[in-house]
């Protein structure tokens, strides 16, 4: 049977009350093109309800019932990984019914579980928790002027092939902490950068070639670390921030700094959450043009370009961040932090 147009609320209104000052049945269902069935209704619907509103009506059944909901729910949180577009494809075998990724979207959704972009993030061992909250709590108390002097240092590697997707993982709300991936920090396919900031704005920044050993960071801290220092603090003294990496720490490159009385800060190890350089590399990845194929050369120049175009506003904001950033380390008794 064809379904004809739905009567207005109005019009509905205007044949209950002919109805009932005596116009027919048959003569209300000729003029407004409806059955005489139709006008009976309206009247019963006007005395019973005390209008003529549609009710709500329950829609067409789910695709999914509560048993297939509940194997769902079993299926993701085993494999929290798991896409909506492979969960539909193999939903005959594993749910017992053939859906569509979107419902299961949905379905998700309604029993609250979302979905959350995987963090990268180091495992800090048990003596380096001890040694992040110790400096932590020693370097809260300094004046929020003292990270003004401090000249922040790290290297960083971009990819130039490969894949630099996101991953996601569906959980629960209150589980949404567990969607991380272990840091594997370098590998193959990659251009590795110097860089350096301060609160008075962004040093040289330059890239590595070969692998960084201690001759070559001699040469990156004399022509570049100096010569960035000398030029962001003109008429004071500053303080070096260097990560624990050997190449950093070893023989040649410590005699270097104590031989020219160089300032350097005492670094726990694990503490990329406290280098805030780390938040421009992931600055600078997120503004790069994703391919998978790209050459070397260009990438060098894509990363330079944006590096030149960070402002001041933006250095000085991480710089102020230090303080709370320790404070998180504090809170996490020398953990990892949101940082």
């Amino acid at each position: 049977m064809v379904k004809t147009k739905e009567l207005s609320v109005e019009t509905r209104s205007e044949i209950v009350t002919k109805f009932k000052s005596g116009v027919s049945a048959s003569e209300l269902a000729k003029t407004y093109k409806i059955c005489r069935k139709t006008v009976y209704n309206l009247e019963k619907k006007k005395d019973t309800n005390g209008n003529l509103q549609n009710l709500k009506r329950s829609g067409r059944k789910q695709a999914m019932d509560e048993r297939e909901c509940r194997r769902l729910i079993g299926i993701v949180d085993k494999n929290p990984s798991i896409s909506p577009v492979k969960l539909s494809a193999h939903s005959q075998q594993l749910i017992g019914k053939k859906v569509c990724d979107a419902t299961i979207r949905r379905r998700l959704k309604e029993i609250d579980i979302r979905t959350y972009t995987v963090r990268k993030i180091i495992e800090i061992s048990e003596a380096n928790k001890a040694k992040r909250l110790s400096f932590a709590l020693e370097y809260v108390k300094k004046p929020k002027e003292f990270w003004y002097n401090v000249l922040w240092t790290d290297e960083v590697a971009f990819q130039f092939q490969g894949s630099f997707c996101k991953r996601f993982m569906h959980l629960r709300q209150a589980k949404k902490q567990s969607a991380v991936q272990p840091l594997n920090r370098f590998g193959g396919g990659t251009v590795m950068f110097w860089g350096c900031m301060s609160y008075y704005g962004f040093g040289d920044f330059v890239p590595i070639e070969g692998t960084l050993n201690q001759t070559r960071y001699l040469v990156i801290l004399n022509e570049h670390a100096f010569v960035s220092g000398d030029r962001l603090f003109p008429i004071s003294d500053w303080i070096l921030q260097q990560d624990n990496a050997p190449c950093h720490k070893g023989s040649a490159p410590t005699k270097f700094l104590r031989d020219l009385n160089v300032a350097v800060l005492p670094w726990p190890a694990q503490s990329p959450d406290l280098n805030i350089i780390e938040n421009v590399w992931s600055l600078i990845k997120g503004q790069r043009t994703i391919d998978k194929n790209r050459k070397r050369d260009v990438t060098i120049e894509e990363v330079k370009e944006i590096w030149s175009k960070l402002e001041l506003g933006y250095a000085r904001h991480l710089v102020e961040s230090v303080p709370a950033r320790l404070q998180a380390v504090i809170d996490a008794k020398g953990g990892i932090t949101k940082y």
